[in-house]
């Protein structure tokens, strides 16, 4: 009930001020001036006042506040192209007629004002008006252009030729009627959807109270056609603008007393019933606006500088308004429970982090043994028959008491061990890698001529090769020496080794004197299907044997 006493007491004030333009027409006033003079200048000093109310109390919530001042000077401008038909301009007509043209713009553009702000506070977006209404515009522009060029065509008003007594014999055209009747959809469009459309919970029980003013004001549209109004010393006391002026005024009223149209009054209400805990000062820190839940700032914390901590689990935000200064708190209980979990989920994250890192690591060390495991298990078996063959030499040492054998065995043993010395490290430099410098391949050769010397056979190494050559061919190359120097090493008197690079590839060439057997064809086409060519021929009891392995370029 609050919201229609409200209403009834902003309504009987405006129809109050529509009563005081009464008493010029009384007999208490000396007849100084017309009475039309009096009433005009009283309602444009009304027409001003709204404008200055309007844009004092409504807030700045997108077009309605502007449309609002929009519909109080077009009220203003009604009111004066009236005075300025009747009273200014009334012996000159051309001008006089055009006022009243003129008369007829807010007359089209008021209700189509007020439509625009119903869409407004109807509609969720109160920002902007969507753009399938905007046709609206284009038919009441059309109806404008109509009107103040009603010279040209006459199909508004028509007048006798030669616009003859105009003023007093004029007849309605068609387009009249249709701008009469647009006029009347769209006060009526406007109501209901404020009345039906109303989205203010509190108000919505309430949203009738608009229509109201709308129904006084087309009772009061009914009196003036059927010329029924009442009248005081002959004068009507109300005109077709005062009607439109007060039946606009009080729709927008009711919508504003409702809450439809957002105003700039009952803060204090409003900080009294919310929730949020938050508060307004002045320049000097006093509490002008102030919610129960808002705590009682020092000076220190008034002054403090972007979000502070007032209590455990408390922000104070601070903002600069004109005058003064707005605080709010924000709890954040849960945000820090948040952050201590996130804390405690990081600390957990990191432990596993660092466990699933040494796991990772133990992992490539496992690999990394499984590796060499599976290279020393190759090695073994690939090694195989020079390891039994040591053990064999080994055990006819134990047994046998000829210095000159045990010399013999002595020396065997050790060209063997250095076979498997050298054939094991190159095995565990290939591990993982598919080329291998040639100069460890000369280095490993080398250390088996070494020991050949031993034997009495004369051996010689040079190296003038660069690059790298594969693992594979390089293995196979050492198992070839091998082969040779055992199955023939009674009779070998020297060995050569030379490494070069040809256009071939990086070759190596063994040079063996006296050589018993050579290679074999099979052993060829193995080392083929390796990649590695071979040529031999002999000369005097020489044997040349040229490998040609495939470069694979510098490091």
């Amino acid at each position: 009930m609050k919201e229609v006493t409200r209403v009834l007491k902003r309504l009987g004030m405006y129809y109050l001020l529509m009563a005081l333009a009464f008493i010029p027409c009384s007999e208490l006033l000396p007849s100084v001036f017309p009475i039309r003079n009096i009433t005009t200048i009283y309602y444009l000093i009304l027409g001003v006042g709204l404008i200055f109310y309007y844009s004092y109390r409504v807030s700045r919530t997108g077009g309605l506040r502007r449309m609002m001042k929009a519909i109080a000077w077009l009220e203003f401008l009604l009111i004066l192209f009236r005075a300025l038909k009747y009273v200014s301009l009334r012996e000159v007509d051309v001008l006089a007629r055009h006022a009243w043209y003129l008369y007829y713009l807010p007359i089209l553009l008021i209700p189509l004002f007020l439509f625009f702000i119903a869409l407004l506070v109807s509609e969720t977006d109160r920002q902007h008006i969507r753009f399938k209404w905007l046709w609206t515009i284009v038919f009441t522009g059309v109806l404008v252009v109509l009107v103040l060029t009603n010279d040209v065509h006459q199909w508004i008003f028509r007048f006798q030729p030669g616009f003859e007594n105009w003023d007093g014999t004029y007849t309605y055209g068609l387009l009249y009627y249709v701008v009469t009747v647009w006029e009347f959809i769209l006060y009526t469009a406007a109501v209901a959807m404020m009345v039906r459309a109303c989205r203010v919970r509190s108000a919505r029980r309430h949203a009738w109270l608009i229509s109201l003013p709308f129904a006084i004001g087309v009772v009061l549209l009914v009196l003036l056609i059927t010329d029924t109004m009442p009248r005081i010393c002959g004068v009507r006391i109300m005109e077709f603008p005062e009607t439109i002026l007060f039946m606009v005024a009080g729709v927008m009223e009711c919508a504003m007393v409702l809450g439809l149209i957002p105003t700039n009054d009952s803060y204090g209400k409003l900080f009294q019933i919310s929730s949020v805990a938050a508060q307004i000062v002045d320049k000097n820190g006093d509490p002008v606006y102030r919610s129960p839940k808002a705590a009682t700032l020092s000076p220190e914390q008034m002054s403090a500088e972007g979000n502070t901590r007032i209590g455990e689990h408390t922000v104070l935000h601070r903002m600069e308004l004109p005058g003064g200064f707005g605080f709010w708190q924000d709890d954040v209980t849960a945000l820090d429970h948040l952050n201590e979990q996130l804390k405690e989920a990081k600390e957990r994250l990191s432990e596993e982090t660092e466990l699933l890192r040494l796991q990772n690591e133990l992992q490539k060390q496992q690999k990394t043994i499984e590796a060499r495991t599976r290279v020393y298990d190759t090695i073994a078996r690939r090694t195989k028959e020079q390891s039994q063959k040591i053990s064999g030499l080994a055990d006819e040492a134990l047994q046998t008491e000829d210095p000159g054998r045990l010399d013999e065995l002595r020396k065997e043993i050790v060209l063997r061990g250095a076979y498997i010395k050298r054939y094991s490290n190159l095995m565990l430099l290939s591990s993982g890698e598919t080329f291998i410098d040639v100069g460890e391949v000369a280095l490993s050769l080398s250390e088996i001529l070494r020991y050949l010397n031993l034997f009495g056979i004369s051996v010689e190494l040079l190296e003038d090769a660069a690059g790298r050559v594969q693992a594979e061919a390089a293995l196979s190359l050492f198992e070839v020496l091998e082969r040779l120097v055992e199955d023939n090493r009674v009779h070998l008197r020297g060995v050569a080794v030379r490494f070069r690079n040809t256009k071939k590839g990086i070759a190596c060439r063994f040079v063996m004197e006296n050589l018993q057997t050579s290679l074999e064809e099979d052993a060829r086409q193995r080392l083929l299907k390796k990649g590695i060519e071979t040529e031999s021929f002999c000369e005097e009891g020489i044997t040349y044997l040229t490998f040609y392995l495939q470069d694979g370029g510098e490091l």
